[in-house]
């Protein structure tokens, strides 16, 4: 359907057919410092987890005995659906680290746990998911064990959406009138 044939517009005493432009849309990343660029703004450490920023990366060292966790929030739509990325390493490769999406600000409950990487590998963890509430978190959690340390990095949330060489966008379209 040739969206010209339907459409007319009238501006100043003349009916022309609009010429329609194509706009993008970037869709904007939630999660605020994902990439550890500005040190720890915008992440809270809880559960005796102790954070910095080394190498570029989020080393999450766990001061005690109980599990270390680290999260941001970040704000969504209810129904909208988002994707989720980011790298987590486990140092010591003892207990492991995992990350972690919640509706919860301490972790509790998450709807989604990745497994722990218990590996010094760095394992990259991706996922979809539908919001139920307007404030969401996402972060990690050692399994335990004091002085372990692990890292988190390259961490983004965004709205899905269509992609266009390779970045996240939505197309709109908009009419001009030619004069």
């Amino acid at each position: 359907m040739n969206v010209n044939e339907f459409v007319t517009i009238y501006s100043g005493g003349n009916y022309a057919a609009p010429i329609w432009d194509d706009y993008v849309t970037y869709v904007l990343e939630l999660v605020t410092n994902g990439d550890f660029s500005n040190g720890t703004t915008g992440w809270t450490a809880e559960y005796s987890a102790v954070v910095s920023v080394v190498g570029g990366q989020l080393q999450i060292l766990n001061g005690g005995s109980g599990g270390g966790r680290t999260r941001a929030q970040f704000t969504t739509i209810v129904g909208k659906t988002y994707s989720f990325k980011g790298t987590i390493t486990n140092l010591d490769n003892s207990s492991g680290i995992q990350m972690k999406l919640s509706i919860n600000s301490n972790l509790d409950g998450a709807f989604f746990n990745s497994s722990f990487n218990t590996t010094t590998a760095p394992v990259i963890v991706t996922g979809t998911f539908t919001a139920t509430v307007t404030t969401t978190y996402i972060g990690t959690s050692s399994s335990g064990g004091n002085n372990e340390i692990g890292y988190l990095d390259n961490v983004s949330v965004r709205e899905v959406g269509e992609s266009v060489e390779g970045r996240d966008c939505t197309i709109n379209k908009i009419a001009r009138l030619i004069s």
